[in-house]
């Protein structure tokens, strides 16, 4: 039997957690009209998103087809670990779409849906995290 380490996808989950946390409360500590503060912000937030997006195209590439020939997963789990990425996916173009004019602008009323969109990317992404740390 072989184990596998998962150190490094805890490490890198780790890395997720710390930064889409923190997304939410840089955005919203943008000044209204501060484009330089907030070109800043939609670096790092680019960044991230990029990064999560690889993170999770590659496992979707490489980790789940070798998972589910190795070790079968419950259908019901794999489901939901798809369904999760599915609706991660989705807010995090929601949020790439609005960086740039967030970005431009630095209007309030941008920013404050920009933080809400990543405050609720933030608590979806932990909850996949958590189930597929503890089940995967």
């Amino acid at each position: 039997m072989t184990i596998t380490d998962t150190r490094d996808m805890v490490l890198v989950h780790r890395v997720f957690r710390r930064e889409f946390g923190l997304l939410p409360l840089m955005v919203r500590g943008v000044a209204d009209g501060d484009t330089t503060s907030a070109s800043r912000v939609f670096r790092h937030a680019t960044e991230m998103i990029e990064a999560l997006h690889h993170h999770h195209q590659n496992e979707d590439e490489l980790l789940w087809p070798r998972l589910l020939q190795r070790a079968p997963l419950d259908g019901a789990m794999a489901e939901r670990m798809q369904a999760q990425h599915n609706v991660i996916g989705e807010l995090l173009a929601r949020a790439e779409a609005a960086l740039p004019a967030w970005q431009r602008t630095a209007r309030a009323g941008d920013r404050d849906a920009l933080a809400g969109d990543l405050g609720e990317l933030h608590a979806r992404l932990e909850e996949h995290l958590d189930e597929e740390e503890t089940h995967i």
